[in-house]
């Protein structure tokens, strides 16, 4: 990916995500509700490669958000931090995509927003990772949405480079997103569960310590919750292990799968509510 800072603000352009109202998700940067629909001469004229011109005609009128984000461009200095600002928010992206669905992807950047394209807009193609479209579901998210991200963002990007957690929180990111938009079942389910797994360094009794450790991360104060959720997890790990080691799978596989995905989503969503992974050492009754 690459990505410019000129002026005083830059947008990220999203598909896959629609929004309602502007959505706050750091200091320098807002989630606004976007709409494209540019001449298709504008998309020509001006642009690098054919393949840009492919990916704009692909994907640039089906924008449904986008992310403004502020910076000055002053000094040098200022310049580079503001650059730097910008491709961070990449990973913002990527947790968008984790805590509301994996579609959510980002294409482009502009200095003008998605209403007022044109061929004199400074504009440029940042992400070439092509995926099949689906023009008819973008995830419109929801006021509990919204009011989550507001709160919990930033803390969520904060874990990405925490010295202890960082790496099996980003893992666990990585495949939440990954797994969303993979085609195969069984290979979903295995990244779902590297990630759950991930998050507990479980190498033993792997069936009932990561149910028991699950039940108790996510329900610490609702016993018959955590009870029922803990013969979830049971029925759900055995439904892995017959995806992952290539056994016949009984049932839908693909709701299976599904269930696995929002079950990673709810340990990434908890951990990010707690600023941390979870803890055995706390988790033991």
């Amino acid at each position: 990916m690459r990505i410019f800072a000129s002026g005083s603000e830059t947008y990220l352009f999203l598909n896959g995500l629609a929004v309602h109202r502007p959505v706050q998700l750091s200091e320098h940067a807002t989630l606004l509700p976007a709409k494209c629909d540019p001449h298709p001469a504008d998309m020509v004229r001006g642009r690098e490669t054919e393949v840009d011109i492919g990916m704009m005609a692909i994907f640039l009128r089906h924008v449904t958000s986008q992310v403004r984000i502020v910076g000055s461009t002053n000094s040098e200095e200022e310049s580079q931090e503001y650059a730097t600002r910008v491709w961070n928010h990449l990973w913002h992206m990527k947790l968008l995509s984790a805590v509301t669905r994996p579609d959510v992807v980002c294409y482009f950047q502009s200095n003008r927003p998605a209403e007022e394209f044109s061929e004199t807009v400074e504009f440029q193609v940042v992400n070439h990772f092509f995926r099949a479209p689906n023009y008819q579901d973008s995830y419109m998210l929801t006021e509990e949405d919204a009011v989550w991200i507001e709160r919990h963002m930033d803390r969520a990007y904060e874990m990405l480079d925490h010295r202890e957690s960082g790496e099996r929180f980003t893992n666990a990111v990585q495949s939440l997103t990954s797994a969303g938009w993979h085609d195969a079942p069984r290979a979903r389910m295995a990244l779902a569960w590297s990630g759950i797994e991930g998050l507990f360094g479980v190498e033993s009794e792997l069936t009932f310590k990561l149910s028991l450790y699950i039940s108790m991360f996510l329900e610490p104060d609702n016993r018959e919750n955590r009870k029922a959720l803990f013969n979830r997890v049971k029925t759900m790990y055995k439904h892995r292990s017959n995806h992952v080691h290539g056994n016949k799978i009984k049932g839908d596989a693909r709701q299976q799968v599904d269930d696995s995905i929002d079950l990673l989503r709810r340990l990434v969503k908890r951990s990010a509510e707690l600023a941390r992974v979870p803890v055995l050492t706390d988790l033991l009754p």
